[in-house]
Parts: structure tokens; sequence; C-alpha cells
């Protein structure tokens, strides 16, 4: 029988059950959020999945790369999720592989989605399993959510859930997840105060593609849709500006920086470290494969940048190991 911690009264981790636990566990869970991807049950996935259906259990399969980050807005999703059956009393257990990594951030995620505070999360989560988010990029995705939150909202961030999947999310919402989450670490770092609408043009940049007019769709969508808040006008005219190929406020130039920092669409870009020297930033892609097209396309609005620091702008990568 696998071992189980909870992480509160309705929440556990765990590694990856075997088929033959899943009889005990239903017992005790009535949600599972499973992280793990196909091959790691040796391809059994769907017999798994259908074994816990058929013990009346709610499941929620996200598969994310082992010592890889859920992405962002996956991840909000499945806080969400959690969240939801533990509020109505359901016990849910969130599993990956060894239930330290992937696991762990899920559920650091549902607890700052309850309102805990970020240190106060990542402590507990660290004390119940050891070993969790010390993956940098784990621990770097933990925290950027928590900075969602903060700066973002919950109401904005499930608003742009909903257009996405309204308009379909163009390239996916793993590309609309990573241009969200790289945007926000740009954005707090050099504007903190247009945050909220660089992160929304950023998320929602690609809907309606490739059937829609690139950006112009997304921009007509973002204003109709009013539960984004009045920030949503902001956010359209940053796209508008893109589509019409002007001189690009810095604000805008973001929004475009942020697809081209995954516009291989296969988030290796893990995340950003933006570091100052005397008349110098840098601007560091840390990646799990190799983004020297990426730093190459990225370095064409290093001016845009230089906008807001007054410094000479450069972007490197550095591999993430």
């Amino acid at each position: 029988m696998v071992f189980y911690v909870w992480v509160d009264d309705h929440v556990a981790v765990s590694p990856m059950p075997s088929i033959g636990d899943i009889d005990e566990l239903s017992r005790v869970f009535g949600a599972v959020l499973i992280l793990v991807q196909p091959h790691e049950y040796g391809g059994f996935i769907d017999m798994v999945i259908e074994r816990w259906t058929q013990r009346s259990t709610d499941i929620y399969y996200l598969p994310t790369p082992d010592f890889h980050p859920i992405q962002l807005l996956d991840l909000h999703r499945a806080a969400e999720w959690v969240l939801a059956h533990a509020e109505k009393g359901v016990n849910v257990l969130i599993h990956c592989k060894g239930g330290v990594g992937r696991s762990g951030l899920a559920a650091t995620a549902y607890l700052l989605l309850k309102g805990m505070e970020f240190y106060d999360a990542v402590q507990l989560i660290r004390e119940k399993r050891p070993g969790a988010l010390l993956e940098e990029c784990q621990f770097r995705m933990a925290e950027d959510y928590a900075e969602a939150l903060s700066s973002i909202g919950r109401d904005t961030l499930n608003a742009i859930i909903r257009v996405g999947q309204k308009h379909g999310f163009g390239r996916g919402i793993r590309h609309a997840s990573k241009s969200a989450q790289l945007s926000l670490e740009l954005s707090l770092a050099f504007v903190p105060e247009h945050s909220k609408p660089v992160f929304i043009a950023s998320a929602l940049h690609g809907i309606g593609w490739p059937d829609k007019p690139l950006y112009k769709y997304a921009a007509r969508a973002i204003v109709e849709f009013q539960e984004l808040g009045p920030m949503r006008l902001i956010s359209a005219r940053y796209l508008e500006e893109i589509a019409e190929n002007k001189d690009l406020s810095p604000e805008a130039a973001l929004v475009l920086l942020s697809h081209i920092l995954d516009e291989t669409y296969d988030q290796r870009v893990h995340y950003l470290d933006i570091e100052n020297y005397p008349g110098e930033t840098r601007i560091v892609l840390r990646n799990w494969l190799d983004a020297s097209r990426i730093v190459r396309d990225a370095s064409e609005l290093a001016p845009k940048i230089e906008e807001f620091t007054g410094k000479k702008a450069v972007f490197e990568e550095r591999l993430y190991v």
C-alpha cells in the first residue's frame, strides 16, 4: 500500500500508487490529481484512470514531465479543482511519481489559493514532504503563482481561463501559461504598475489562432469580456499596437517579448533572472533546451527594455540543469 501524507484535513500527497492500491485508496479519497506522464505508468494510464473512475473517484489528469514545473494557468486550474473538492469535504489525493516535486508544487498552489502566505505554504509542504520544492524551476513557479494571485488576482485568472476556453488558446494553454508567467516576471521587474494588463494581453495574445486575425481578434475578444475588468482596455491596446506593427510602447513590447520567449512552443525557458549591473541590465533565460534562437529574436527588443532602465539591455541563456 502506497503511503500518503496529509497536507491539511482534506488534501494529501503521495508517490504513484500501483493499480492494486486503488481499491483501498478509493475508500479514503473521492478525488485524485494525477501528474505523471503516461510512460511512468508503463503505458497503462488509461487503465489506471478507468480503475479510479469505476470506484466513483473524480480524476484530474495533468501530465507533467518529471523535474519540470506545472505551467502557470494549468497550475491555477488544478488548484481550483482541488480546493473545490476540499471545500465540499471531499478528500483529494495529489500524486506524481515520487510524491515530492510535481505533487509538492500542486499542493503548494492549493495552499496559496486557500490564502496561505507563500513562505508559510512552502515551509509546510517541506515539513510534510522533505525534499519538496528543492527543484529551482518548481520553486520559482510556486513563487510566480503566489505573485499572480497577489498582482493579477484569482478572479482575473479565472476570467482569463474562461476567455481562453471560449475562443481557444490558439497555440495552447501551455504557451499561454508560459507567456503569462514570463510577462509577469518582466513586468514586475520593470513596470509593476502595469503588470495586470501586460499579463492579460500575454495570456490571451494567441486566442483565435490560426483562423482569426492574429492579435486583432484577441484584442476585440478581451474588450468584450467585461469580467476581465477595466484593465482589459489597456491590454487590448497593447495587442492592437502589435497587430498594426507600430513603434511599440515599452509595455506592448513586453507582451510581444513574452511570446518570443516561448516561440518554440515547448516551454523550454523555465524562468528568467533579471540581473542589474552598473550600465547594464542582463535578462537571463534559464532554459532546459537550447535557446539561442530565442535569445537572438528577443535581443531585437532590447532597446525597449532600455527605455525602462536607461541602461544597456542584454539577453543571454544559461542552461538549467
